[in-house]
């Protein structure tokens, strides 16, 4: 099972839909569902998740409560990216050596 966020700030989401709208509230936030997405505002953002599986209203709760939104992650220059790998202990991916074929 997958689950996937989209979030954005301000502006049109571009969901459509041509059937209802259902919205509760849980835990003081309003819900909106619709085409199988479940969408938030939290902090100024929307918050769109995407499942396979239905959540029942007590784990979207706990998702919900537990969402944090931050400051956009900074992408690493290459050598970071590695570095980082490195440090953690991760295996690194280099070129095969040559071989000789006689």
């Amino acid at each position: 099972n997958a689950v996937n966020f989209l979030i954005s700030k301000g502006g049109d989401n571009g969901i459509s839909t041509t059937e209802e709208v259902k919205t509760e509230v849980i835990n003081g936030t309003k819900v909106y569902y619709a085409n199988g997405i479940v969408i938030w505002e939290q902090d100024g953002y929307t918050v769109e998740l995407y499942s396979q599986v239905d959540f029942d209203q007590a784990t979207l709760g706990k998702i919900i409560d537990s969402f944090n939104i931050g400051a956009p992650v900074q992408p690493l220059e290459q050598g970071q990216v590695k570095e980082n790998l490195q440090k953690n202990g991760a295996a690194v991916a280099a070129p095969a050596p040559a071989v000789d074929s006689e």
